[in-house]
């Protein structure tokens, strides 16, 4: 009997060890989804640059000499999660006096012009977007793309933007007044 109460005793502890020891399991699965985005200076839209014509480069109403513009501010530093396209828009197709339009109705071939045409590239990541507004007289806005980046996701990459004006062409002046143009500088996530 005793023989018996010992084998029974051992049975209920190795049963109880046995149920202890059992493992049961779960999965979860995870997931996200994190949205392509580009930033210029932290965030979806930049610090606004300005740059002006020169005074200096207008003379006899007209820009005799073009050159390089100097935009004020800092050129942003840009964040992509994944490669992108740099878009350059010019809203006006070059710096434009709406107010006077009238008398440069005559189109580029016309004795005054109420255009002042400039070139502008913005690089990043590898690639270059490049307008030059002399090339689509009346066209409004002015659009180019860059090939797509290949450097993949940028956590402080550089925008490099320059603008230069073009001297006016020969035989053309400018009406007097005010000329302004938005330059638009995108940069658009492609997965």
């Amino acid at each position: 009997m005793r023989k018996f109460m010992m084998t029974m005793a051992a049975l209920a502890l190795s049963s109880g060890t046995a149920w202890g020891q059992g493992v049961a399991t779960q999965t979860v699965a995870l997931s996200a989804n994190v949205g392509t985005y580009c930033t210029i200076g932290g965030a979806p839209t930049g610090t606004a640059g300005r740059t002006g014509v020169v005074t200096s480069m207008i003379d006899n109403q007209r820009v005799g000499t073009g050159g390089d513009l100097t935009i004020s501010g800092t050129q942003g530093t840009v964040a992509c999660t994944s490669n992108a396209t740099i878009t350059l828009t010019s809203a006006s197709g070059g710096l434009s006096n709406t107010t006077q339009a009238g008398i440069a109705a005559a189109g580029p071939t016309g004795g005054f012009t109420n255009k002042i045409h400039y070139s502008a590239s913005a690089s990043y990541n590898g690639q270059t977007a490049g307008i030059d507004t002399s090339s689509t007289w009346g066209q409004t806005p002015v659009t180019t793309t860059s090939p797509t980046t290949t450097q993949g996701a940028q956590t402080s990459g550089v925008l490099g933007l320059t603008v230069s004006v073009a001297a006016t062409a020969a035989g053309r002046l400018l009406v007097g007044g005010d000329y302004t143009d938005t330059l638009t500088v995108s940069l658009t996530p492609t997965p």
